[in-house]
Formats: structure tokens, C-alpha cells, sequence
């Protein structure tokens, strides 16, 4: 999880208040979290299928 933190992190926190305006930075804040959520989804069925394809 340290290692993680440490890839998403600056991503997460500290990039986007220098790439967009402040009036767009919830907007791009919701989207980056949004797809976060997402990856973590995605990759825990993902991870299912091919678990289930690679066992048998």
C-alpha cells in the first residue's frame, strides 16, 4: 500500500491544482477519484475471472 500511495498520491493531490483552473478543480477532482474507484472495481472482478479461467 506504501507503494501506491507513493505512484497516486502527487497524482492525486498535488498535479491537478497546477493543470486546471481553480473553478474546473472539483470537476477534475471528481473524475480522477471517480476513476480510482473504478480501476479498483474493475481490477477485483478482473482478478476473479482470471482466477477462475487460470485455476481450471
Amino acid at each position: 500500500m506504501g507503494i501506491q500511495s507513493a505512484f497516486f498520491g502527487p497524482g492525486k493531490y498535488e498535479i491537478p491544482p497546477e493543470l486546471f483552473r481553480q473553478r474546473e478543480l472539483p470537476h477534475a477532482n471528481g473524475i480522477i477519484l471517480m476513476l480510482t474507484f473504478l480501476a479498483i472495481i474493475f481490477g477485483m472482478v478482473s482478478a476473479g475471472f482470471l482466477d477462475t479461467w487460470l485455476i481450471k
